[in-house]
């Protein structure tokens, strides 16, 4: 029913043709592959075992603890209940996102709340695919148990795993979604190590997408990377001037040294020494300050940024433009149904004014002639009859006359109706 009413609702959207059936399309198949995932089940009374022989041990698997490691896929209807239920998918924002041109589905509901809680939603994931992948892993893997534990070989007996408690399978899925491996748990059956590489293979992908949220996170907004590279230049500005001041107490440094030379405080050699280490630190300092003050007359963006980040709005632009393209098509194609509709129904209100009319004018004709009638046989009308008073309505439309009748001629009117009653009172006494 959920598939057919979506089979409906595109009808309605004009995402599909009308014309199309729904067993071709997309969700119809869909629905063949739900109710196959929903029907098969453990039916309670029948146990059998399949014999499994590899790497030269034999070993039984239930076909009850193969089902029900299919039935795990029935996982997926928590999600479609996320979907149904979550914030992100409600009315409101099911038609903004129309009129965006998306569609609020699981997935879009999924994206959200990834940038909104990303480590919140990651963790769940984590903890869900650890129960799940533990529990298949065991159902494989726990036949061994007896195999090895009674084994007459003890090398056999010494690969012993106790797989009959669930925390060693979570504790080995654990090791292989971080791709850890210490070695202590290793999957033996073939059917185990399937699971196994599975799991190792979704934790890889749950762990970049925890780099990648980390780093989404630690990331700078707009404001942050404006204030933050205000802050760093002013930094750099404090660390310009103390390297200012350190040329400038260098510089006085040989100056003194030169001033001791020309004194004669010191020798030649001493001299020389001296001036030498002096001029090697001030050439030092004096690069530092040249790189400080570089580093500041750049521009705070350089060209290359500037044109990437007039080439994403521009592309930002666009995609809002044609966005709203989209919705404004769509809304010139409903105005112009209901336009065609509101010419559909007017000719039916134009035919039924019509027939109103010809009624109008028959009703007319026929109480004139009820009227001759009842004179010609029974005399004046009756002031109380509801006949008199609705001939008396037709009369005056038939005229034409749209105004109210004057006081004068109501007053008369109502006078000859009173002698008529007063004459038909005595001619019929009943």
């Amino acid at each position: 029913r959920h598939a057919l009413n979506n089979f409906h609702i595109a009808i309605e959207r004009k995402d599909i043709e009308a014309e199309c059936k729904f067993s071709s399309t997309m969700g119809f198949k869909k629905m063949l592959l739900e109710m196959f995932i929903n029907f098969v089940h453990t039916p309670p009374g029948i146990d059998q075992v399949i014999a499994v022989s590899q790497l030269d041990i034999s070993f039984n698997i239930s076909v009850n603890s193969c089902l029900a490691v299919f039935m795990i896929v029935r996982f997926y209807i928590l999600l479609r209940l996320f979907g149904l239920f979550s914030k992100w998918t409600n009315e409101e924002n099911e038609y903004i996102c129309e009129a965006y041109g998306c569609e609020a589905s699981t997935m879009f509901a999924l994206k959200s709340e990834l940038k909104e809680r990303p480590l919140l939603l990651l963790t769940s994931l984590f903890l869900t695919s650890t129960l799940i992948f533990g529990f298949a892993t065991r159902a494989f893997e726990r036949p061994l148990n007896q195999v090895y534990a009674d084994s007459p070989h003890e090398p056999l007996r010494e690969k012993f795993q106790d797989y009959d408690s669930v925390w060693n399978c979570m504790w080995l899925i654990v090791l292989a979604m971080t791709t850890v491996g210490y070695g202590d748990f290793y999957p033996r059956s073939h059917p185990g190590r399937m699971v196994v590489v599975i799991s190792c293979f979704w934790g890889v992908f749950l762990v970049s997408m925890m780099v990648v949220s980390m780093r989404i996170m630690t990331h700078f907004k707009a404001s942050e990377t404006k204030a933050f590279e205000i802050l760093f230049r002013l930094r750099l500005g404090e660390g310009l001037r103390i390297r200012a001041a350190r040329v400038i107490a260098k510089r006085i440094d040989i100056w003194s040294v030169q001033r001791k030379k020309d004194t004669r405080q010191i020798g030649l050699g001493q001299f020389v020494a001296e001036k030498l280490q002096e001029m090697t630190k001030y050439s030092r300092l004096k690069e530092e300050f040249q790189n400080y003050r570089a580093f500041l007359s750049k521009p705070v963006l350089s060209p290359e940024e500037m044109l990437r980040q007039m080439d994403l709005k521009v592309d930002l632009d666009l995609d809002i433009i044609k966005t709203q393209l989209t919705a404004l098509k769509k809304l010139e194609s409903f105005l112009r149904t209901i336009a065609l509709r509101q010419q559909f129904y007017r000719g039916y209100v134009e035919e039924a004014l019509k027939h109103t009319d010809d009624l109008k004018l028959k009703v007319i004709e026929s109480s004139a002639e009820a009227q001759q009638l009842y004179r010609r046989f029974h005399g004046p009308l009756p002031v109380d009859s509801s006949t008199s008073s609705y001939l008396t309505r037709g009369r005056i439309s038939d005229t034409g006359s749209r105004g109210r009748v004057s006081t004068g001629s109501r007053r008369q009117s109502d006078r000859s109706n009173v002698s008529n009653t007063n004459i038909l009172d005595d001619n019929n006494p009943e």
